[in-house]
């Protein structure tokens, strides 16, 4: 068998290349791990309690919103506001609404 530098028996530094044995190699046992199906599928006291935060606070976006509709046309009564000029009230309403939900995440920590 011819050998050359690609399937040598020595590297390059002279030192022969580690061959493989056939001898038995002892692995240590590892324990077995624990099934925990009904923890998996169970989601984490804090996760739940978020995500119901969340659903309230959209639910109660909403209400908001519908409220402001509702309230709007006395709203524009009090100011003596008319229609069409009631329309800077309502993207006024909407702007402040989106400029706090900007900076909603940084309070909800």
């Amino acid at each position: 068998m011819m050998m050359n530098s690609a399937n040598s028996p020595i590297t390059g530094t002279g030192e022969p290349k580690p061959t493989p044995s056939s001898a038995p190699v002892s692995v240590p046992a590892t324990e077995t791990p624990v099934q925990q199906t009904s923890a998996e599928a169970e989601l984490p006291l804090r996760l739940t309690i978020g995500l119901l935060g969340m659903l309230l606070a959209s639910l109660l976006a909403i209400l908001n919103e519908q409220v402001t509709a509702v309230a709007l046309a006395d709203i524009r009564g009090a100011f003596s506001i008319g229609r069409d000029d009631g329309t800077w009230l309502t993207a006024l309403f909407e702007a402040t609404n989106v400029a706090t939900m900007v900076f909603a995440p940084w309070f909800g920590v």
